[in-house]
């Protein structure tokens, strides 16, 4: 295994419409997790008692991430200056933007997507696929309109489409008690409308990328189907090492974590092409050093500066994008 230490607008875009489809509802794009800045704290009368109090409420957040209920080292970070600032990357001019939707009956809703092309590509180009996973309380369009991966997609030079669609806010991307299945509808009907609506290659492999909650998804999708799945990428990934530990709501029961604990299950990965990135100040940051210590020794895991936001994330995309470029035999036209 390899280890290594080391605001989001939306610029113009190139948008199609898919083939006609009575239209889905209006999109809800809330901004990523963590687009909290030490700046925003420090105004006006708030400044002298965040000075004041600093020491003392990054204990406290420790203390919270230890018990695995808050997410307290980020907190911690933000005062201590382990997170990444300034501005992020702009990647490229992308390629053309569809979105859709269609009704899910594995989550028994509608559902949003959108596919980015790289630049030069047009619908029906049969592409190899990346799916990207959203995070928790994102939505298909957070991918683009927040993180921008079709601009960080340019940058690589890959000839691949990224594909997103609504897994739910706060599904964790396992099927729910009650019957709601993100996965499901990810492999038994947005990979097959991908190719038979749009053309693009899914019946080969197919890559994996998610942030946060969708990281732990992509991981889950991976070990699901590693038939499927030739790489994976999880950046930052919402991942827990028991169920006490694990975020509230995100599990129906001790026994649905377990199902689904992707620690447990790293093994199913043996095949899979994997990579992991975590900002050393990120809540999850022990979690994925858990998950380090039981994937295959092939794996690359890097554990570097960084908090649980939309900087580390979009810091890493176009590296991340390539892995999974290289594993898909894509040509990538940047060094």
């Amino acid at each position: 295994m390899t280890h290594q230490g080391s605001d989001p607008s939306q610029p113009g875009t190139t948008e199609a419409a898919e083939p006609p489809e009575p239209p889905e509802p209006p999109d809800d794009r809330p901004k990523p997790n963590g687009a909290w800045r030490r700046r925003q704290l420090l105004r006006g009368g708030v400044a002298a008692a965040v000075v004041g109090a600093g020491a003392g409420i990054a204990a406290l957040a420790q203390s919270g991430a230890a018990a695995g209920k808050v997410p307290g080292a980020d907190v911690a970070a933000r005062f201590t200056g382990g997170c990444l600032h300034g501005p992020t990357p702009d990647g490229g001019e992308p390629g053309p933007l569809v979105r859709g939707g269609f009704d899910s009956p594995r989550r028994g809703r509608r559902v949003g997507y959108a596919i980015a092309y790289p630049p030069g590509a047009t619908q029906g180009d049969p592409l190899r696929v990346c799916l990207l996973l959203h995070g928790r309380g994102g939505d298909h369009a957070t991918n683009f309109d927040d993180l921008r991966y079709h601009r960080h997609l340019t940058e690589t030079g890959a000839s691949m489409a990224l594909a997103s669609v609504d897994g739910g806010p706060d599904s964790y991307w396992h099927l729910r008690r009650d019957g709601d299945d993100p996965l499901g509808m990810v492999v038994e009907e947005f990979l097959p409308r991908l190719a038979q609506r749009h053309g693009l290659d899914t019946g080969g492999p197919v890559g994996a990328l998610g942030w946060s909650m969708g990281g732990y998804g992509a991981l889950l999708l991976a070990e699901g189907v590693p038939d499927r799945v030739v790489a994976v990428v999880a950046s930052a990934p919402a991942v827990s090492t028991s169920y006490a530990a694990s975020r509230p709501g995100a599990f129906d029961s001790a026994e649905d974590w377990a199902a689904h604990d992707v620690i447990g299950h790293a093994d199913r990965l043996r095949s899979v092409k994997v990579r992991v990135d975590c900002g050393s100040g990120d809540p999850f940051a022990a979690a994925v050093r858990a998950l380090a210590r039981r994937l295959p020794a092939d794996a690359q895991v890097n554990l570097s500066r960084g908090c649980h936001d939309s900087n580390f994330w979009q810091r890493h995309a176009r590296d991340q994008l390539r892995f999974v470029a290289d594993a898909l035999g894509v040509t990538t036209g940047l060094p």
